[in-house]
């Protein structure tokens, strides 16, 4: 490039005003500043979440943190920039304890293809109960996108498992009508540990470690131990 005269610009074999040349580079520059500021609207989402038992911080899960209550909320869901939403990640830290029937964690919206929301569990975090709900002790709850990842050891486990302890319809991983979920790293650990085998008073069909449904669903790399049926596709 060479400049001819104050007034006109060469580029190449095209001679372009000088004026018409720097409302051209302005034009380039406000484009790129309004796809930047439309691009950070549009992944504003907060990148990192962390849930503990109480709220309080534990293991990794230091600052900002939150209850399971906030998670389970569907407020706390969409494009703001404290909302779990696409390319967030949630971190569980701590022991999550319940009772008969208990249903942890429930999705309240999905991730997007190549920003899947991840649910990660913190070393050593765990969720017990005396049984956790046949609805799923996690929930994806129609939504899709979605990576639960036991992370180095993360388990789910209840703990009135034996024959003859009060016992209910349990499902670890409820995955039923999205698509494009993943389940990896988990132990699911004695949902039913059936020690009299003459006993017939749990329908082992409803003892479930993932119950899923829908396209691209992968589970691999879990420990399944103790259970009625690993992996039940509706």
């Amino acid at each position: 490039m060479r400049v001819l005269n104050q007034n006109t610009t060469r580029i190449g074999n095209f001679e372009i005003a000088s004026v018409s040349l720097r409302r051209l580079v302005l034009m380039t520059l406000a484009a790129v500043l309004l796809f930047g500021l439309a691009a950070a609207g549009t992944f504003a989402q907060a990148s990192n979440i962390y849930i503990t038992p109480d709220g309080g911080g534990i293991g990794n899960c230091t600052s900002n943190t939150h209850p399971p209550s906030w998670f389970n909320s569907s407020s706390n869901w969409g494009s703001g920039g404290a909302q779990i939403g696409p390319g967030t990640i949630v971190l569980i830290c701590g022991g999550f304890t319940g009772g008969a029937n208990t249903q942890f964690f429930v999705f309240q919206g999905s991730g997007s293809s190549g920003r899947p929301i991840s649910f990660v569990f913190d070393a050593n975090a765990s969720i017990k109960a005396s049984y956790v709900s046949g609805d799923g002790a996690i929930k994806t709850n129609g939504n899709s996108y979605i990576t639960i990842d036991g992370g180095s050891n993360g388990v789910i486990q209840n703990t009135a498992n034996k024959t003859g302890q009060s016992h209910g319809n349990s499902t670890a991983i409820s995955a039923l009508g999205g698509h494009d979920i993943e389940v990896k790293n988990l132990q699911i650990l004695d949902l039913y540990d059936k020690t009299n085998f003459s006993d017939s008073s749990v329908d082992q069909s409803q003892i479930r470690c993932v119950n899923f449904s829908g396209t691209n669903t992968s589970i691999h790399d879990n420990v399944m131990l103790n259970t009625g049926w690993c992996l039940n596709q509706n």
